[in-house]
């Protein structure tokens, strides 16, 4: 699990390194949570959060999302290594 400290607030993002296709990060306030998927940003999945709270995190994960890119490229190119026996 990636907890990637990209919201100044009470907003947690989660990625979790094995988890489904495709690729998607976890928006989590409290018991609320919401999943938006990466490329291209859409939210598919909103168990609670306000319609404000999600116009609020949508553009934050947008800015961040060539480090979300990175971030992902870079651990499935390592698992992808690594199983390979490389």
């Amino acid at each position: 699990m990636n907890k990637q400290p990209i919201f100044e607030s009470s907003f947690k993002s989660l990625i979790y390194a094995n988890d489904h296709e495709p690729i998607h990060i976890h928006v989590v306030k409290g018991k609320t949570r919401a999943k938006f998927l990466l490329f291209p940003v859409k939210l598919v999945d909103n168990k609670g959060l306000k319609a404000s709270e999600l116009k609020m995190v949508e553009p934050v994960i947008e800015e961040n999302n060539d480090g979300n890119r990175k971030n992902m490229d870079d651990r499935y190119s390592y698992m992808d290594t690594h199983r390979r026996g490389a």
